[in-house]
């Protein structure tokens, strides 16, 4: 009886630790973008999709994983949407709440000029050095 009591607590706690949903890490030059199928190489563009179901998606730049979430009608609100910190780029932040900044300085994979950052005050340093570095959020990305 206690080894069944056991073998079932067990159980249980794969079962509910195999359901978290998190960030997954990328293997750079080795996976591909679920988007346009290329090397993901660049940390500071990489982002990424957690569907309901734990399943990620990783993109090369952000452009990419917005037209993806768009073309595939996915519903953004069972979605984790993480972006890599440009500033950071081993730091991975909500997409949804991150700061972008879109200007043709930031050479992105996919030539779409954006960056995540975290905070306004990085916002702000950037837009101090980069012309005509314009704030934007991912709802207002088409």
């Amino acid at each position: 009886m206690n080894r069944l009591l056991f073998l079932a607590a067990v159980l249980s706690v794969l079962l509910l630790t195999s359901c978290k949903r998190s960030f997954q890490p990328i293997d750079y030059g080795k996976e591909s973008c679920a988007h346009c199928r290329m090397a993901i190489m660049d940390k500071k563009f990489a982002c990424e999709i957690v569907d309901k179901n734990g399943k990620a998606y990783k993109f090369d730049d952000l452009i990419c994983m917005r037209k993806y979430a768009s073309e595939h009608s996915l519903q953004e609100n069972d979605l984790l949407l993480f972006v890599a910190a440009f500033n950071e780029p081993d730091k991975f932040i909500d997409a949804k709440t991150a700061i972008l900044l879109k200007a043709d300085a930031f050479r992105s994979p996919m030539s779409g000029g954006l960056i995540a950052v975290e905070t306004a005050a990085a916002a702000t340093h950037i837009q101090h050095t980069v012309e005509h570095a314009e704030k934007t959020t991912w709802f207002n990305l088409k």
